[in-house]
Parts: structure tokens; sequence; C-alpha cells
């Protein structure tokens, strides 16, 4: 019942902004239908909330796509190089996601809803559903720099139905443009975490280092590194340090 209610909850409030954004319906709409695909090789699986889900590295993929009235879809998955079977350990996992966004001027509205399946992944139990909502807001800076600011709001309830815990993450990132072809690129998170029956409650720090090259007109290469930092939370999750290199290409 919960979880009908959450997806509800999420619906009324794609509704209502759909209205308050509506005056931008017009120009968003000659905008084409955009896709998008990239696969990254990650040195480790650390998730979204900070827990360690795999030492060994892995494969992270997604590919969506972007309606021109907003409405977006999209599915990310994981693949462990430690074995050749898919749904064997925690290193494999897989997000679909069905959402709406509308962007006015600088500032970009997203709403989604996220089901998170995880293995094994032929099972729904201990799946978790997550309504998610987003604020971006973008300012220039010259020279070919800019940043951005993020307040994320979601909550996650876990199947059988029953609520795990809701988060709230403010941070700003910014991009500055080196070249034609290179961009770099980092950020700083706090992710605060209200807790469950598993999870401590407390502020877990994220920060990113990145640096991308734009390969191809449609193609873009990006080195990145991620450093999780549980500031005040004093569960199993513990300082992490990620690498990636990834390749991303639009269509």
């Amino acid at each position: 019942m919960k979880t009908i209610k959450c997806l509800v909850l999420v619906s009324v409030v794609v509704a209502l902004a759909g209205q308050v954004f509506a005056g931008d319906a017009t120009e968003q709409k000659k905008a084409p239908l955009l896709w998008k695909f990239s696969t990254t090789y990650v040195s480790k699986f650390v998730g979204y909330v900070g827990y360690r889900l795999s030492d060994d590295p892995v494969v992270q993929s997604e590919l969506g796509f972007v309606a021109p009235q907003g409405w977006k879809a999209g599915v990310w998955w994981s693949t462990g190089t430690n074995d050749r079977v898919f749904s064997s350990d925690t290193s494999d996992e897989i997000q679909w996601t069905l959402g709406w966004t509308r962007t006015l001027s600088k500032t970009t509205l997203a709403t989604e809803v996220v089901y998170m399946d995880f293995m094994p992944l032929d099972r729904a139990e201990k799946d978790v559903i997550t309504p998610r909502i987003r604020l971006n807001r973008i300012f220039d800076m010259g020279v070919g720099g800019k940043f951005t600011t993020t307040v994320q709001v979601e909550d996650r309830i876990s199947i059988p139905t029953r609520r795990e815990r809701p988060t709230v993450t403010m941070g700003i990132q910014d991009a500055f443009k080196i070249t034609e072809r290179i961009t770099l690129g980092g950020g700083v998170s706090a992710l605060y975490d209200y807790g469950s029956q598993t999870a401590d409650r407390g502020i877990l720090l994220r920060w990113t280092g990145e640096v991308s090259v734009a390969l191809a007109p449609r193609v873009t290469g990006t080195a990145f590194v991620r450093m999780f930092d549980p500031l005040t939370i004093e569960d199993k999750r513990t300082e992490q340090t990620v690498f990636g290199l990834g390749i991303t290409m639009t269509f």
C-alpha cells in the first residue's frame, strides 16, 4: 500500500509540475528525441548512499532517452568482472527509470521513479522502489566555466512493502572548458541519510573529479575519481575511493 501511495504521489507531482512549466512546452517540443548510451569501467562498486557492494571491478552501462515533452525512460545495469554468471553477487544490479524533466532558462526540475533490481535479479524480494525529485540551477562563470547547484529528495520502499529511509542531497558541481574538446569538472555533495533498521542516521560526503574529452561530435570519453566519506555515520559504510573510465554516445 505504501508503494502505491508513493507512486501516486510522484504522479501527482509530475502532473502539477507539467502545468507549472506548460508555458515552455512549445519551445521544448521542437527538440528531437534524444537517446544516450554510456558504458563505464569502475574499479569497485560503491552505491549511491555509500555502501561498498563489490571490491572487484565492474562494468556499468546505461541506455535511455528523453522525449521532446520531457518524459524520459532508461535502464542502467552493473555487471561484475569476477565471473561469467550474471546475477551471481552484489556486483550485478539493474535499475529501471521512468521520469519527467523540464527546463526553464537555467533551472531544471526532474521527477522520477527508479526500480532497483538487486541480486538475485529474477526475484522481487529485497528490491527497492525509489521516488525522487531533483532541482538543478546552472550559473555561468565566464571564460568557459559554469557551476551547478543541486537539491534532491528521495524515499526508498523495499519489497515486500517496507519503508527503508528517505535521503536529502545538496551539492555543487563545476565544469571548465579548457579547450574545444577538453572539459575539467569536479564537485562535492552532502547526503543526509535519515536511517533505517540497518543504516545509521547521519551525513555522507561525496567528492568527484573528472576530465572529459570530445572524441567525436556525439561521443565523449571520461575519466573520473569519486570519494565517499561517512562524515557522521558509524555503520558499515567506510571511506571509499573509486576510479573509472567511460564513454558516452548520444544519437
